[in-house]
């Protein structure tokens, strides 16, 4: 039980990684 809330945490972390990514990539599209 509790590695599975630990697996959902780091999933969440991981969406949250990639959305702050893609933010930054599409950031650095609208510049060029």
């Amino acid at each position: 039980y509790l590695s599975l809330n630990l697996q959902i945490d780091q999933f969440i972390d991981g969406e949250r990684l990639a959305k702050k990514l893609l933010s930054k990539l599409t950031k650095l599209k609208v510049f060029h």
